[in-house]
């Protein structure tokens, strides 16, 4: 066989195509040569892949978003099960084309309760946005099953709602159908903002400047939040309406009704929560979704206390509450959960978790990024926080926006103060100060007297974070350092911190404790 016809067999062979049959009249093909391009074909297909067009097997129907069908599908070439989305190619007002054009833009953004937009794809024939898969339940269907929320649930999923859609804002998008149906509870309590559609409003649920056909705004998105809060709360939606014409009368007459007119118990800074963003005018609504967020992350307080005194004292007066009580023989089971001894390792580290251990009197600097590694045989609860030489006192741990959350479980390492998107994120050091205090608090059971004197702290938040939008230098050395290092006014009087004084020092290893564990780690902010 001369090298044209080889060449011209193993191009064959490479396009995708069977070997032609023999032929009398055509030219003789050594047999083992043609075992050989066949056994070379076998192995090329084994790693090539699947080829364009079937990357994506449809398994199920999973619904109906707005513009086509949702399937769970299995991606072949990444070994994933994904959600793909179809879109119609003949959607009014060229919705297709816009959703499409949406899937691309909100692919930028990176939140933990935003849905992954994997990309746009032909699949099945048609025009597709690939989305990660989320396993759970819809707001709609968890009220339908099980009725309207307890309060704390509703401060929990609306303000990580709130967050959710405060990132997209960030991105210069909008949601346009915020809904109970678009809101997903994954399998473990992560919320999950889905199904952008932008100009397929459902009517129910969309501010009335956007049934009115005026361009949708931020605070069109702040009343779709405040109508996924309403159900929650309720069960029912803002206004009573059979049809379009109905729902149109209800808007123009102002016909709102207050979340209180249909929960009496639901606790009043939460109803003005809602119900401020349920007004019919746009500017009288919050002024961001960002806003919402944290007056509902504010109210997230427990009503009742485990002594009726505690919500008195200072917060280093609370240490010292925590740490007599875990001093005292046998702690109280009540407060911190059952006396058996468990197991705790932490160490703060410069850098991510992988980096340098930082050890009682280390200097840090303008610039440096710190990070928490926290290891537990047990479920706890873990609160950090940092104080300086003045005795001011920042939170550090939990912090809205990101994934790690508490209770931490046990069995894995984890990396706080947590990611977002899949990024670490670390503290940052951002202003000159003299000594730092960072205190950590662990215990088996929620400490609620702690978490409500913690609410009343400043904290790291999505503007500190060094991942976050970036900031001049000015800007940058205005902002107490991220994760509570600050700026004293003046040089620190070598006054020891208050929680310093109630907290055991920081340990060299793991350690084996039966009530809160607490301690804390003294660094020397060398830039002062």
């Amino acid at each position: 066989m001369n090298d044209d016809r080889l060449l011209d067999l193993a191009l064959l062979l490479a396009d995708g195509h069977a070997l032609p049959a023999p032929s009398a009249d055509g030219p003789e093909v050594d047999p083992r040569l043609l075992e050989s391009l066949r056994l070379l074909a076998d192995v090329a297909a084994v790693h090539a892949g699947p080829a364009i067009g079937e990357r994506f097997e449809l398994l199920e129907r999973l619904g109906r978003g707005s513009g086509g069908d949702v399937h769970r599908a299995y991606d072949r070439q990444l070994d994933r099960f994904v959600a793909v989305k179809h879109v119609q190619a003949q959607s009014p007002r060229g919705a297709g084309r816009d959703a499409l054009e949406e899937a691309r833009r909100l692919a930028a953004v990176r939140h933990p309760n935003v849905v992954i937009v994997h990309g746009v794809e032909r699949v099945d024939g048609r025009d597709a946005i690939v989305l990660e898969y989320v396993r759970g339940r819809t707001l709609r269907a968890i009220v339908n099953d099980s009725g309207p929320l307890p309060p704390d649930e509703i401060r929990r999923i609306g303000a990580d709602l709130a967050h959710a859609v405060a990132a997209v804002h960030a991105a210069g998008l909008r949601h346009q159908d915020l809904k109970p149906d678009n809101v997903m509870i994954e399998d473990g309590g992560r919320v999950v903002l889905m199904d952008f559609a932008p100009g397929s409003a459902t009517p129910l649920c969309a501010a009335p400047e956007l049934l009115a056909g005026h361009p949708g705004t931020e605070r069109a998105d702040v009343w779709g939040i405040g109508v996924v809060l309403f159900h929650l709360a309720t069960g029912e939606y803002p206004f009573v309406a059979r049809t379009r014409q109905e729902l149109a009368d209800a808007h123009a007459a102002g016909a709102t009704r207050t979340v209180a007119s249909l929960r009496a118990d639901l606790p009043r800074d939460l109803a003005d929560v809602i119900d401020h963003a349920l007004r019919m005018d746009p500017s009288r609504r919050p002024r961001s979704a960002t806003e919402i967020a944290h007056r509902l992350e504010r109210d997230r307080r427990p009503r009742t206390s485990p002594v009726p005194w505690i919500a008195a004292l200072t917060l280093a007066g609370l240490v010292v509450w925590v740490a007599l009580r875990f001093r005292e023989p046998g702690p109280d089971p009540d407060l911190f959960g059952p006396t058996t001894p468990w197991s705790v390792s932490a160490a703060f580290h410069r850098g991510p978790v992988t980096g340098d251990v930082l050890h009682a009197d280390d200097r840090i600097t303008v610039g440096d990024s710190l990070s928490l590694s926290y290891a537990a045989s047990e479920s706890t609860w873990v609160y950090v926080m940092n104080e300086d030489e003045r005795g001011e006192a920042y939170l550090l741990f939990p912090l809205p926006g990101l994934d790690a959350r508490n209770p931490l479980p046990p069995g894995t390492t984890h990396a706080l103060p947590g990611a977002s998107g899949g990024h670490p994120i670390g503290w940052r050091v951002t202003s000159p100060g003299d000594r730092e205090h960072l205190l950590v608090v662990a215990s088996r059971k929620r400490l609620d007297a702690l978490e409500a004197r913690l609410l009343d702290l400043e904290r790291a938040t999505g503007d500190r974070l060094p991942t976050f939008p970036r900031l001049d230098e000015a800007a940058r050395d205005a902002l107490r350092g991220v994760g509570g290092l600050t700026r004293p006014t003046q040089a620190g009087g070598g006054r020891a911190s208050a929680l310093a004084r109630f907290a055991e020092p920081w340990p060299d290893s793991s350690e084996t404790v039966t009530g809160p564990w607490i301690r804390q780690l003294e660094l020397r902010n060398a830039d002062r």
